[in-house]
């Protein structure tokens, strides 16, 4: 997702699919961070982590100057990249979850689909992910995409019912 309602997939992405509904599902989990708003909070986290990390640094470094504000600069960058980290799986488990209900609502094979987690799991079936990850391991994401399939196909309307998502 690139913000103003735009998705760009890769050709490096492209090639690793192997169907139209595989597409859907990568396409459709990108527009679920639209759905969700996760740009303007990834934004305002980042901000306010890089401004409190810039301000903690600058009140303990005993020199100003150039030196400073670099050392002010770098804090502000940690601050931000740490914040989109530590809140990123939530992030990426919801645009799964919406992901599901958009590929249906377009008419996709939600179980073709869903083979983009098997395709894309580097570790094998125990892939587990790291504190690190910005994402969920791919065995997690087959096994919540699949719970959502079993809720969508249960659905009437095919509209999210979990709270808060």
């Amino acid at each position: 997702m690139i913000g103003q309602g735009e998705v760009t997939v890769t050709l490096g992405m492209m090639s690793l699919l192997g169907s139209e509904d595989e597409v859907a599902a990568v396409v459709g989990h990108e527009f679920g961070h639209h759905v969700a708003g996760h740009i303007g909070k990834r934004r305002a986290r980042s901000f306010a982590a890089g401004t409190v990390a810039g301000t903690l640094l600058g009140a303990v470094v005993p020199f100003g100057g150039i030196a400073g504000w670099a050392l002010g600069q770098g804090a502000a960058q940690i601050g931000s990249s740490a914040t989109q980290l530590a809140f990123s799986k939530d992030e990426e488990r919801e645009a799964d979850y919406l992901s599901v209900y958009l590929v249906a609502r377009a008419g996709y094979d939600l179980d073709r689909a869903g083979l983009v987690w098997v395709r894309l799991t580097r570790g094998g079936p125990n892939e587990t992910a790291g504190w690190l990850d910005s994402h969920p391991a791919g065995p997690e994401r087959l096994a919540a995409w699949r719970n959502t399939i079993d809720e969508v196909r249960a659905s009437t309307d095919l509209v999210p019912r979990r709270p808060g998502r």
